[in-house]
């Protein structure tokens, strides 16, 4: 599927920060875990509003089944 002009421009930039983004992640993971460091977010308030995100975005989608929202029309 060939995207028109400008969103083929910008579609090909996120897929090469995402593919970036891939290739830092593992490396600096690595190097915490080196250095003794484990990110324990079990009493962090980050961790409980991932959480919270989480949870509101899966009942989103499973919403959107029972809604049977039209995404577009003809």
């Amino acid at each position: 599927m060939k995207l028109p002009g400008i969103f083929s421009l910008i579609a090909s930039k996120v897929a090469i920060l995402a593919g970036l983004g891939l290739l830092v992640s593992g490396p600096a993971a690595a190097a915490q875990l080196a250095a003794g460091q484990v990110l324990d977010l079990t009493d962090h308030t980050v961790g409980y509003a991932s959480l919270i995100i989480f949870v509101i975005a899966y009942a989103l989608v499973m919403g959107e089944e029972f809604t049977h929202l039209r995404k577009s029309k003809p």
